[in-house]
């Protein structure tokens, strides 16, 4: 009963990880492209809200797979689950502590002051187009593994 909650849960933190900080991002770069400033600053400051929820949602999943802990021996073992935690660590975590550590510290101080914005835009384009880039594979990779468990990969 436990592990299906927690399943829940994970799915649950997935949304919410991937969901509105991405829609919210896709929204500012409308904004941006159809060069409606005010636009732009009002929904980069309601975005914070959305890079919190992201965070959380990262939270959620990272504690949400200790239901590994009532799983199967074989299971909390297989060498798919090794890799795709291998990715979560690597890629997932550092990028999502980036960007709330970008976004907390510099993105939101530029704004209040009204200096340097442009500039601070730019720099958090590369790292947002960075990171699109390594989610466009690893996103999927995790995807995979999750749900078909591939025979190779599943003991050591």
């Amino acid at each position: 009963m436990y592990y299906n909650a927690a399943k829940l849960m994970h799915i649950f933190g997935l949304i919410t990880w991937l969901g509105p900080s991405t829609g919210g991002y896709l929204l500012f770069l409308l904004a941006r492209y159809e060069k409606e400033s005010g636009t732009v600053i009002w929904i980069f400051d309601k975005y914070i809200n959305l890079v919190y929820l992201e965070g959380l949602g990262l939270l959620i999943l990272l504690l949400s797979g200790y239901m590994m802990r009532d799983a199967e021996p074989e299971l909390r073992h297989a060498h798919w689950l090794k890799r795709k935690l291998l990715i979560v660590f690597l890629i997932f975590v550092p990028f999502e502590l980036a960007h709330l550590y970008l976004y907390n510290f510099i993105v939101k101080e530029v704004f209040f002051k009204g200096i340097g914005i442009t500039e601070t835009l730019l720099f958090y384009d590369k790292l947002a187009i960075a990171a699109t880039f390594a989610l466009l594979v690893a996103v999927p990779a995790v995807f995979w593994l999750s749900i078909f468990r591939p025979r190779s990969l599943v003991r050591d």
